[in-house]
């Protein structure tokens, strides 16, 4: 199973948010009400984002590798 750091969860929530509303614009604080995350932290977590690409390869290429390593 694929363990997440808090801030990984976090990251998860708000791009789920963002997708949520999508062609639409969210604002940083509707997401920090709705997911109860803290203003400050949220936007250190989408300024990681907004300089990370991660694709579905990349997800792929993880979780092959955490198999591997279980086996």
């Amino acid at each position: 199973m694929l363990k997440l750091s808090t801030e990984g969860r976090y990251g998860v929530r708000a791009m789920y948010e963002i997708a949520k509303h999508y062609p639409n614009t969210v604002i940083i604080k509707g997401i920090s009400i709705k997911q109860g995350i803290s203003i400050p932290y949220l936007e250190q977590i989408l300024n990681k984002l907004k300089h990370k690409t991660i694709t579905l390869k990349d997800i792929i290429e993880l979780n092959h590798r955490e198999v591997e390593m279980k086996a």
